[in-house]
């Protein structure tokens, strides 16, 4: 197992997390079985610190799972963008039923982490994160190459990107408010596009 940890230089005031899986979920209806998920990252982003727990092939699911309950057990609530995606995971993979709140800046599937970034790098001129891989649909094939290095890329990147739209939320909604309803959703048909 990997464990990768590191020092940002901003300070977060919330636990975020980001879990990464090495196969698709989706049945042909679309339905998203977690229980058949295999986990391989957790990564958690909370004060100054950044540290992601990376399963390799060679490691237990039971020693990585372990692992991966002490890093959160003591959490208190999580944020995550794919929240529901996060929760169950973690309840699933590793036993642990967490409180995990959505970081999003509006309800709705029609938004993805990129997309808002590329608002915010605009806007308030942020840098793109390093990221070895386009997007999380590729951890399954970075994987089973045994790629570990740009999983870790990916889900640092993700931690960070994640940071910044937590920490620019209201600016989101505030931009965004004439498209998003009073129950907090998202109501154009067409998806979220910077």
């Amino acid at each position: 197992m990997i464990r990768h940890e590191e020092n940002t230089d901003f300070v977060s005031p919330v636990y975020i997390l980001d879990t990464e899986i090495s196969n698709n979920i989706f049945t042909d209806n679309n339905y998203a079985d977690y229980k058949s998920a295999k986990l391989c990252t957790v990564g958690l982003l909370y004060d100054n610190k950044i540290i992601i727990l990376q399963k390799e092939k060679k490691d237990s699911e039971e020693s990585f799972n372990n692992a991966c309950r002490d890093l959160l057990k003591n959490s208190p609530v999580l944020f995550a963008f794919n929240f529901k995606f996060d929760k169950e995971i973690i309840s699933t993979q590793i036993g642990l039923n967490l409180f995990v709140s959505e970081l999003k800046p509006f309800k709705g599937k029609n938004a993805s982490v990129n997309e808002l970034f590329k608002v915010l790098i605009k806007d308030k001129k942020l840098k793109e994160p390093e990221d070895m891989l386009k997007s999380g649909a590729d951890v399954e094939n970075a994987y089973a190459e045994n790629k570990y290095k740009e999983i870790i890329s990916h889900n640092k990147a993700d931690l960070i990107k994640e940071y910044y739209l937590f920490m620019n939320n209201f600016y989101l909604r505030e931009k965004y408010k004439d498209k998003i309803n009073s129950e907090g959703w998202w109501t154009p048909t067409e998806p979220f596009r910077a």
